[in-house]
């Protein structure tokens, strides 16, 4: 009797265990829809992003697992899941460009900003569902004096809430003739408005304005969807500007803090993300040109069995990394598995102009941490990785204990050969951990590159890291075989 029932049990384990054959799901985007209006090339130069109120929340921890656990787990045989790409709409960005009348200045709403007396030019309002950025100002003057210019940016058309809410651009002087360039960290924009400040006497001859519009896009980013064993994967895709299916582009995947988890397709595109700066800092930049991804976190309710907290795959990971909602996370975990199954199909597609040498990976605090998982999960595929403010193994802002060190050595000798580049603040904890898979990387002769910005807590790494030309030159110079 005894006999049989551990026969069932046997035969339920491996109905668990076993998962479809591999297809060729195959990924076919619709080729973007591109206005090529000529625009003019800003000076490149570092960027000036401005904090926004929803700022990540705090990891959560748990208390670690016994390690003699690991023993006790039971094996399970990988499953060999298929990918899907669903609801799929098309890339569509365009420049729009139009010429304001300069004569009607004086018609213009009077304001004051910062104590300044300014003028408003008429509303700027974007296409049905399109968001507004990336505002380019051309504007000739003559006379004595000088002219300043910033613009404000909001979803819905009410200029004094904008300005209010701070969702406003600095004052950037003006010189006649001169295109200038303005980029909002407000996502999702539909209408912006041209702010202009004089001082002396001069007289307005020409304003020339034109913006970059993304249809439903966040920071340039447009929503999709793939399904991943009985999961889905939301995420959100950038083309590169300008793009040009002849030529091979780089993929950066951009993977956001803990403010980002959740199912929406929104919060994974929070300001800490480099896919922000992608497109409000580097887009105009030839040399940054890319394909920009943001696969969301899905909280743990969202994880489809038999991954762990449904099923049992990937739960011998919780010994090691035991953080709440980043079961999904970890290497053998749906969110990263997931993740790899869409870069490979994006790789294959015949409809995306990827370079396979020049994937990136780049993420921030659970992103920080997801960037380990990812090279123990596929080492190969990637050119380089940056993690900013995260951790290797254990809790967040601790060190590694003994026993986490031992296992850490071991993951190590696995993705050691991938450079990699370690930002974390000074004054935030989680250098601990960052330290500490830095020094085993390089004690094993590996690649990688550490850097503590000095005075810095844990949001303002991201923003350090991201903002910083060099650190993105970095990113971008590595290449798979060099």
């Amino acid at each position: 009797m005894n006999t049989t029932k551990n026969i069932i049990v046997i035969m339920a384990l491996l109905s668990v265990a076993i998962g479809c054959p591999p297809t060729n799901a195959g990924f076919d985007p619709v080729p973007q829809k591109v206005n090529r209006h000529p625009v003019s090339q800003p000076e490149f130069g570092k960027p000036t992003p401005q904090p926004e109120h929803n700022q990540p929340q705090t990891e959560q921890q748990v208390s670690t697992p016994q390690n003699q656990l690991t023993d006790q787990l039971p094996k399970f045989a990988p499953l060999q899941p298929v990918g899907q790409l669903v609801n799929q709409p098309e890339y569509e960005a365009k420049v729009t460009t139009i010429d304001l009348d300069a004569s009607q200045i004086g018609n213009w709403l009077s304001i004051q900003v910062d104590d300044k007396p300014c003028r408003v030019a008429p509303t700027i309002v974007a296409e049905k569902s399109f968001e507004i950025n990336l505002n380019e100002l051309t504007i000739e003057f003559e006379g004595q004096g000088s002219l300043q210019a910033r613009i404000a940016y909001y979803h819905k058309d009410n200029l004094q809430e904008a300005i209010e809410k701070k969702n406003i651009t600095s004052f950037k002087k003006i010189n006649s003739g001169t295109t200038t360039l303005f980029t909002s960290n407000h996502k999702g924009a539909g209408y912006a408005w041209i702010i202009l400040q004089a001082q002396g006497k001069i007289k307005l001859t020409a304003l020339k304005h034109s913006c970059n519009q993304v249809k439903d896009g966040l920071y340039g980013h447009i929503a999709r969807e793939y399904r991943f064993a009985s999961g889905s994967l939301q995420y959100r895709i950038m083309y590169p500007h300008n793009y040009d299916p002849t030529k091979k582009y780089p993929l950066v995947i951009g993977v956001h803090g803990s403010g980002g988890v959740g199912h929406d397709n929104r919060k994974n595109m929070e300001m800490t993300n480099l896919a922000r700066f992608l497109y409000t800092s580097y887009y105009h930049e030839p040399q940054f040109e890319c394909f920009s991804i943001v696969p969301q976190i899905p909280d743990d309710k969202s994880i489809p069995s038999p991954y762990f907290p449904n099923g049992n795959i990937g739960l011998h990971e919780r010994i090691y990394h035991p953080v709440v909602n980043l079961s999904a996370v970890n290497s053998t975990g749906w969110y990263t598995q997931a993740t790899v199954s869409l870069v490979k199909d994006m790789l294959a597609s015949s409809e995306l102009s990827i370079d396979p040498a020049r994937v990136y990976f780049a993420g921030f605090s659970y992103g920080g941490k997801a960037c380990w998982e990812f090279l123990k999960a596929e080492p190969d595929l990637f050119a380089a990785a940056i993690s900013c403010a995260g951790w290797p193994i254990g809790i967040p802002y601790q060190a590694p204990t003994q026993v986490q060190l031992e296992q850490m050595q071991k993951e190590v000798a696995g993705y050691k050969n991938v450079p990699t580049y370690i930002a974390v603040g000074e004054n935030d904890g989680m250098k601990l951990g960052s330290k500490a898979v830095y020094d085993e990387i390089v004690k094993q002769d590996g690649t990688s590159f550490y850097k503590e910005w000095p005075k810095t807590d844990h949001v303002g790494s991201a923003i350090k890291t991201w903002s910083d030309p060099a650190t993105v030159q970095w990113l971008f110079g590595q290449r798979k075989g060099k």
